[in-house]
């Protein structure tokens, strides 16, 4: 398959962009672009304290203001408890505490939910996640100092609107969250 008919079929790749690839009209999706400008990467963004973080849209289930959650004895501290999510248990995940930064002040919780049934998990995060499309071209190669819980869960940086985005690894991310909950 050529690189164009493989943007075409990949769900990350936004598709008025790879339409215009392919030689649709997709003005509107690369209005001022060359024909040689980089896919955008359609990727959903959410912010914990200064860290920002990317991943593929589609992959979140559900966005809600943070609810009540019940705490399980002998867990991590960021793993504030089980909440009820039309009801079904779900572990929630502060990410300030994961991370050990402090949450943005003045801005409001929300539990940015993942997977169904027992797979499902719920991260607090700050602010509503928004839709973000940063271009391949946005990739920095540089290393950033990451905290212990990032170190191998993250695929890629972008700079994108004035700001560092870290496209994380979700599954290696989440595998690392399950192997530190007990305590």
């Amino acid at each position: 398959m050529g690189t164009v008919e493989s943007l075409r079929h990949d769900p990350n790749v936004v598709p008025d962009v790879a339409s215009a690839l392919a030689g649709g009209s997709g003005e509107d999706a690369v209005a001022g672009k060359s024909e040689t400008a980089a896919p955008l990467l359609a990727r959903t963004g959410f912010c914990v304290g200064d860290w920002n973080f990317l991943f593929p849209s589609g992959l979140g289930r559900e966005v809600m203001p943070a609810p009540a959650v019940s705490r399980v004895p002998n867990t991590a501290p960021w793993l504030l408890g089980l909440a009820n999510a039309r009801g079904n248990l779900i572990p929630i995940v502060d990410m300030a505490i994961a991370l050990g930064v402090a949450s943005a002040a003045g801005v409001s919780a929300y539990v940015l939910t993942f997977g169904q049934g027992e797979a499902a998990i719920g991260l607090a995060v700050d602010g509503l996640p928004r839709l973000l499309t940063p271009e391949a071209s946005e990739q920095t190669g540089e290393s950033l100092p990451l905290p212990p819980l990032l170190e191998g869960n993250t695929l890629a940086a972008y700079h994108h609107g004035g700001r560092t985005w870290l496209d994380l690894d979700l599954p290696r991310f989440f595998e690392t969250l399950a192997r530190g909950i007990a305590r």
